[in-house]
Order: C-alpha cells, then sequence, then structure tokens
C-alpha cells in the first residue's frame, strides 16, 4: 500500500494491508479518518506499527508479520472471511494463526479490491509448483488464481501475479489486467520524457532556448501535457482490451493463427499463453495487444515525412510556433522510431491487436500495404 498510501480517493475502506514487517487490519474503518492517517505515515516515511491504534476499529490491530500465535478478534475474522473452527463444543473464535495464515488469508478475502503495490510473486496456478516461481521469500504465502475473492485486482507493482496465475483468477471470474498494462505509465513516461529532453537539448544547442534554466522550466511546464498523453495512452489500451475481448467473442477464428505466428516469430512464448484459448480473458488480451505492437514493429517501416502529424502531437502545447516546431521535430533524430511506435499504437488501439493481422490474410496484403 505505501508504494503510494493508497491517496487517490478518499472513500476507500482498506480493511487489511501488509508488507514485509507489518500485518494491518481494520475491520470496518472509518474512511475520512483511514485516510488522513494513511497520509499522515506516507508523508513522514513511517510503517504500519505508527499508525495511530484509536483510529482503528473495533477487533482491529496492527501486527508483527513473523510471530506464529497471532490472535485474531471475531471482527477481523469476519472481515477476512476466515472461518472460526469448532472445538469442545465452543466457537474457538479467539484462536491463533501465523503471520503467513494472516497473510493468505488477506491475500483471499472477499473484497472489491485487492491492490499489489509490492514486491514479490503472491499468486501462482494450481498447475504451478512454488519452485517454479522463482520467488522462494514469498513460497509460505503465495495462493492460487483460483483462490481469489477480490472483485477487481489493481498492481502498482511487478510480477504479482505469475502469468498462469493471472489466467486462472481471470477464469474464476477476477477483473484483472496484466502488470505490464495497469503499469504501463511508468515505461510511457519515461519514454516522453527522454523525448522531449532529445528534443530541448537541440533547441538549446541552437539558442531557440535562451538558457539551460529556462529549459528546465519548459520541462516542468510540460509536465501535465505528458502526464494527460500517459493518461489517454493507457486508457486507450483498456478500452481497446474490452472492445477486443467483444470482438473475439463474436469471431475468434483468427486468434490460434495469430498466436502461431506470433509463435514461430519468437513474439511470444507457449509458457505465457493459457492452457485453454478458448476461454478469452484480459490478460490473454492484453498480452495480445503489446505482442502484437512489437510484431507489427518489426515488419512495418515507417517514416517520419509519411505521417509527421503523429510526431508532431507528442510535442503539442509547446511555447513555439507550427513552423519551429515542425522544424525541430523534422530534427529529432528519434523521429523515426517515434513515427513507427505512434501509427502502431493508434491503429492497435482502435482497431485491435488482430485487425493487421486480418487485413495480412485475408486480403493478401503485406503489411505495410494493411
Amino acid at each position: 500500500v505505501f508504494g503510494n498510501g493508497m491517496l487517490l480517493s478518499r472513500t476507500i475502506k482498506l480493511i487489511a494491508a501488509f508488507n514485509h514487517r507489518f500485518i494491518f487490519i481494520d475491520p470496518d474503518p472509518d474512511p475520512a479518518r483511514s485516510f488522513e492517517e494513511r497520509k499522515r505515515l506516507f508523508e513522514a516515511g513511517l510503517d504500519w506499527d505508527a499508525y495511530a491504534k484509536e483510529l482503528i476499529s473495533a477487533g482491529g490491530a496492527v501486527y508483527e508479520r513473523d510471530r506464529a500465535d497471532l490472535t485474531l478478534s471475531p471482527e477481523a475474522r469476519k472481515a477476512l472471511g476466515m472461518q472460526s473452527r469448532k472445538g469442545d463444543g465452543k466457537d474457538q473464535a479467539k484462536e491463533t494463526v501465523s503471520g503467513d495464515e494472516l497473510v493468505r488469508a488477506i491475500l483471499c478475502a472477499d473484497v472489491d479490491l485487492l491492490w499489489n503495490g509490492g514486491i514479490g510473486t503472491y499468486v501462482k496456478a494450481r498447475t504451478e509448483r512454488n519452485e517454479e516461481i522463482g520467488d522462494p521469500a514469498n513460497d509460505a504465502v503465495r495462493v492460487d488464481g483460483g483462490s481469489l475473492r477480490a472483485g477487481v485486482v489493481g498492481e502498482g507493482g511487478n510480477l504479482g501475479f505469475s502469468m498462469q496465475g493471472r489466467y486462472e483468477a481471470a477464469a474464476a471470474g477476477v477483473l484483472l489486467n496484466t502488470d505490464a498494462v495497469d503499469n504501463s505509465g511508468g515505461v510511457d513516461m519515461s519514454d516522453h520524457e527522454v523525448n522531449l529532453k532529445i528534443l530541448l537539448e537541440d533547441m538549446l544547442s541552437r539558442r531557440l532556448i535562451a538558457s539551460r534554466e529556462r529549459r528546465n522550466e519548459m520541462i516542468r511546464e510540460l509536465e501535465p501535457l505528458m502526464i494527460d498523453q500517459v493518461l489517454e495512452n493507457n486508457r486507450a489500451i483498456n478500452l481497446c482490451i474490452r472492445m477486443e475481448e467483444r470482438r473475439l467473442s463474436e469471431n475468434a477464428s483468427t486468434l490460434p493463427l495469430l498466436i502461431q505466428e506470433l509463435l514461430e516469430n519468437d513474439a511470444c512464448e507457449s509458457h505465457d499463453l493459457p492452457p485453454d484459448l478458448r476461454r478469452l480473458t484480459s490478460p490473454l488480451v492484453g498480452n495480445l495487444v503489446g505482442w502484437s505492437k512489437l510484431y507489427y514493429r518489426a515488419r512495418i517501416d515507417l517514416r517520419f515525412e509519411e505521417y509527421p502529424e503523429f510526431v508532431e502531437r507528442r510535442f503539442k502545447g509547446m511555447p513555439l510556433s507550427d513552423e519551429t516546431l515542425r522544424d525541430c521535430v523534422q530534427r529529432h533524430p528519434l523521429r523515426d522510431a517515434i513515427a513507427k511506435t505512434e501509427v502502431i499504437n493508434h491503429i492497435v488501439h482502435h482497431a485491435g491487436p488482430t485487425f493487421l493481422f486480418r487485413l495480412h490474410h485475408q486480403l493478401g496484403l503485406s503489411y505495410e500495404a494493411a
């Protein structure tokens, strides 16, 4: 959680969280007070043990994760959906559990949102052994994708699930993407930032920018523009996934052919495919979006001169005349690569990952002609 403090919404009811040291349980949190306390801890760089105990609802607590004798209240058990064992004719509601058991219960809790903001692979498929995952530190707490009861999974970390674990969770009804989709903003922002700095450096060398201080000011001024472009790309990817799921649900005849072509050209790996290609899931379609972009990039030769507007819009909003901006963009050493990326993204986002493949095979067009 403290990767971002869960501070994008004041209405979140954070029932449980854990990191490598502590486990936080708040069975019936007050959203407003919980938000302010998380904000305080996040801004001060404090851990869960600094959470004000008087703000935790009845039955909640902060536990040390490495303990083997944690006592849970009935409220905590109910919030996490943990059944109390029966013994000697009475309810053993105060029985102890280990930290590992409690983490597994949190991962499998019946909640609206399961958010992964940390490091480690916590979910695998039933068919996978822990030894195959490559994260021995979390072997004791890892669960199967089919055991998840969350409505939605969001990922701020990478590799929180094995790919097969994602497919299994999706098949069980959990709505989730791949971590590459959820975290596309990080890579995309770096791409935008590098391309902008290259352009500004050239402008600085030609004295189109008065000083390095002014260059730095322009970067700060253009941050909102880059953020908007990155967020728009992420929204477009998610919309693309939803639309392609609908298209493929109506006609998936080309899907096995596309996947076979991707495999034959090393554009994807067989171990990243689900056991049943007939079951369309968001993780599979999300992978297809990424795989197809890389595949088409390797087969389509685009030049900046053919699509200058796709590159220029990357830098729209700069305090330059259209003529000066066009001149600067034409000098950009990565102009062809940016054009190719933008054009292919535009096609895949709007028409889906199978569109160019269908034109190629059904109409006999080359990928460039398509």
